[in-house]
């Protein structure tokens, strides 16, 4: 039976290195992760009356199992990057598709999410945790990134001149 594990950062140890073995252990068990919890999101170039309310539709095998709605966080908003945050805090299972539906807007769609050991290195210490670090967006792969980011369509951004 597959376990259930749920990781989010773990694994930072305050030895100075880590074995080759250690670190090939924990990139396996990284890899057979199959749900994230706490999960930070961006939506970039939207109003925030378009993303208070945002439906997510989570997929299994092709069949609707789930839905809920994320709320982004009206203080999080970086005027620099004209983007809002939001974090999901519920389990989501990484091998499902989540479908995000902003009004008005074509769903965002979050597929072929992978659980990836990432480096977190002190001055001190190495150490790595187990991170969501690569997935696609309406079919674009996105590696070495552990927020997914939605972009509106046709957002560009205003350079200062």
């Amino acid at each position: 039976s597959a376990s259930l594990s749920i990781f989010v950062i773990i694994g930072v140890f305050s030895s100075c290195s880590w074995s080759e073995k250690q670190k090939k252990e924990f990139e396996e068990q990284c890899s057979k992760t199959e749900y994230i919890q706490y999960l930070s999101l961006n939506f970039t170039g939207f109003e925030f009356d378009e993303i208070d309310n945002v439906k997510v539709r989570q997929i299994h095998h092709g069949n609707v199992v789930d839905s809920f709605y994320v709320h982004p966080n009206r203080k999080s908003f970086e005027p620099q990057r004209a983007r809002y945050s939001a974090k999901i805090e519920r389990p989501l299972r990484i091998k499902d598709t989540f479908e995000f539906l902003i009004a008005k807007h074509t769903p965002y769609i979050l597929s072929n999410m992978r659980m990836i050991m990432w480096p977190q290195f002190t001055m001190f210490s190495e150490g790595y945790g187990c991170v969501m670090g690569d997935y696609n967006i309406n079919g674009v792969r996105f590696e070495h990134d552990t927020s997914p980011d939605f972009v509106k369509n046709g957002f560009k951004f205003e350079l200062e001149k």
